[in-house]
C-alpha cells in the first residue's frame, strides 16, 4: 500500500493556487493594455514564444433556440411545411457574428 505526504500535497495545492491566481491576474493586464486597440500584433518573445492579437474572420452561425421555437409554434398550430420552404425559413435563422479580437501567447 502506497503513502501520501499530506503536507508536501497541500504545500503543492497552495502554490499551484497562488500561480492561478497569479495568471488571471496578468491575463487582466495584458487585456488592459489592449483594450479600444484595433491593430494587429505578431511579434516574438524572448524566450522563443509569440504573441498574436489579431481579430478572427466574421462567421455564420445558426440561431438553433429560435429555430426550435419556430418548430415548436408551427407544430402547436398545425402549419406543414415542405423540406424547400424550410430550407428556406432555415436561411433566416443564420446569424453573422462579427469577428473578435483575442491575444494569444505561443511557446
Amino acid at each position: 500500500m502506497n503513502t501520501v505526504d499530506i503536507e508536501k500535497i497541500k504545500l503543492l495545492a497552495e502554490d499551484l493556487l497562488e500561480s492561478k491566481k497569479e495568471v488571471s491576474e496578468l491575463n487582466k493586464l495584458l487585456k488592459q493594455e489592449f483594450k479600444d486597440i484595433e491593430i494587429e500584433v505578431d511579434e516574438p518573445l524572448s524566450n522563443g514564444g509569440r504573441i498574436t492579437y489579431k481579430k478572427s474572420e466574421p462567421r455564420t452561425t445558426f440561431d438553433f433556440k429560435g429555430y426550435s421555437a419556430f418548430l415548436h409554434n408551427a407544430i402547436k398550430e398545425g402549419k406543414n411545411y415542405t423540406e424547400e420552404e424550410l430550407d428556406l425559413i432555415m436561411k433566416e435563422f443564420a446569424v453573422e457574428k462579427e469577428g473578435k479580437w483575442s491575444i494569444k501567447l505561443k511557446k
